[in-house]
């Protein structure tokens, strides 16, 4: 990776992360670890130290991959000319007749600075994972809370349902019983006067 494209990576990144902000959009709920942070810093560090720039791998490393498919005389006047740039030679193989590579270290000024930048490299990408463990925290915890809401209001309309259902249930029963009990009453005894007339 060029500087260029790690430095618009960076941006990219921390332009991505103060577009929204906790408390407002997204709940903390994975709060800052400061020993998960040095951990992850004293990995990238390491890594360096281990690494190895070459054509493919472009990441920052202490060392570097340098091949050249050239005669002997010229690969190792080029060879001459990163060596004048600080750089220390670890290891020097060459395969007859033009396959001619060394390992470098680089100097101790740019292994320190480059050590600084792997740290910050580390801190923006330690933010941006927490920031994005938070904000999948929150849509899982605001989709749980509405799907609980959901089911509430649901539960609650069953309920309402269920009661009404009830009540017009016993008015039916009462109303029946009150037509059965017209129907089925006993008739009158017929008065003194009815009697009388007869």
């Amino acid at each position: 990776m060029t500087k260029a494209t790690t430095k618009t990576k960076a941006t990219k990144e921390a332009t991505m992360t103060t577009q929204c902000r906790y408390g407002v959009d997204v709940i903390e709920f994975h709060k800052h670890c400061d020993e998960q942070l040095q951990n992850l810093v004293a990995q990238k560090q390491e890594r360096y130290h281990k690494g190895c720039e070459t054509s493919h791998y472009k990441d920052k490393a202490a060392h570097i991959h340098w091949q050249r498919s050239l005669p002997m005389e010229m690969a190792v006047r080029e060879l001459f000319e990163e060596l004048k740039k600080g750089h220390e030679l670890v290891k020097l193989a060459w395969n007859p007749p033009l396959d001619f590579w060394a390992m470098l270290k680089k100097s101790a000024d740019v292994i320190e600075v480059e050590l600084q930048e792997v740290a910050e490299l580390a801190k923006q990408e330690y933010t941006n994972t927490r920031y994005e463990l938070n904000a999948a925290e929150t849509e899982r915890q605001i989709n749980f809370t509405v799907f609980r809401k959901k089911r509430a209001e649901e539960a609650a309309a069953a309920e309402a349902a269920a009661a009404e259902a009830a009540a017009k249930q016993r008015d039916e029963q009462a109303e029946a019983l009150a037509d059965l009990l017209r129907a089925y009453a006993e008739p009158a005894e017929p008065t003194a006067e009815l009697g009388q007339a007869a």
